[in-house]
């Protein structure tokens, strides 16, 4: 089954008087794609992106979300069908808190709840690690954040098609690196997936069907080599839970680390220490780590 583009651009012309921004562009973004458009100053990518963000209106041409014709003639309009736009001139009130720069402009009806806003962006910015404090003033604030704050406003606004126009110009080397780390959190997260294209549930019940296999596998193996009883399992079932507890949630490499140090721990404490004190001693040790680091120490927060 042929995959539906996220966008599709077909002969998008705009004029400004005589000037020709942009002539006859065909452009198709897929799901989970990330597209970078390079060209010098004045070549007119940020006028593309202003029409899929509602800014302009192409003067020939069409646009389709999804598969679909779509009319995009304001950001409402953008906002409607997932497309949210990061500016390279940040649209903040320097005098209002974050919470309130993400939530102005939104019809929520009512009088707003403030509260209820922190406490939403709060959400946010837990989930994806964001560095951002709610109630904080936009003139606080450095451009790393200040960009943050941009991406957790569309973000609040629904939108599962993000555009950024020039995201690392104004960030030192520093915040660029910060940008990256930015963006591989939401690759983590299980919404940022989804919203990449990759089927959360498919991709679990293949990764559980494959352990499935492969613990019959070794179950065959381990009652050929230590003969079957009813309790065999125990044992490594209980290093395999304290192996995951040690790692943390969703970190392969944490995994492979941690189970490198069990499996050294194993080799060396029995000649180290005599008798059962030989099999304890890295149990007790796992549970030192887990008392002093409860959430493991490779993994990330999971939505």
């Amino acid at each position: 089954m042929e995959q539906v583009s996220a966008i599709q651009l077909k002969g998008i012309t705009k004029r400004f008087g005589s000037v020709v921004a942009n002539d006859g562009i065909d452009l198709e973004v897929k799901r989970g794609e990330i597209l970078s458009l390079l060209g010098e100053n004045g070549s007119g990518k940020t006028t593309l992106m202003n029409m899929l963000a509602g800014i302009y209106f192409p003067d020939e041409g069409e646009i389709l979300v999804e598969g679909k014709p779509v009319s995009i003639r304001s950001p409402k309009d953008s906002f409607q069908y997932g497309i949210g736009m990061i500016h390279q001139h940040y649209k903040l009130v320097d005098v209002f808190t974050a919470a309130e720069n993400i939530v102005l402009g939104l019809d929520e009806g009512g009088r707003l709840d403030i509260k209820a806003a922190n406490a939403k962006v709060k959400e946010i910015c837990d989930r994806y690690g964001f560095d951002i404090d709610p109630t904080q003033k936009i003139y606080d604030m450095s451009v790393s954040q200040k960009q943050t704050v941009e991406i957790v406003k569309v973000l609040y606004r629904g939108a599962d098609i993000l555009i950024l126009d020039e995201p690392t110009v104004g960030l030192d080397p520093e915040e660029r690196i910060h940008f990256r780390n930015l963006f591989s959190r939401l690759a983590q997260d299980r919404l940022g997936a989804a919203l990449q294209g990759i089927n959360i549930n498919r991709v679990s019940a293949t990764v559980c069907a494959i352990g499935c296999a492969l613990a019959a596998v070794a179950g065959c193996f381990m009652g050929a080599y230590q003969g079957l009883s009813a309790n065999m399992g125990d044992t490594m079932n209980l290093r395999i839970l304290m192996l995951v507890m040690l790692a943390g949630a969703g970190s392969m490499n944490g995994i492979i680390i941690t189970g490198t140090v069990m499996g050294f721990l194993d080799c060396v404490c029995p000649i180290l220490f005599q008798g059962n004190a030989g099999s304890a001693v890295p149990i007790a040790i796992v549970v030192i780590l887990l008392l002093i680091k409860p959430k493991g120490f490779f993994g990330h927060e999971m939505a």
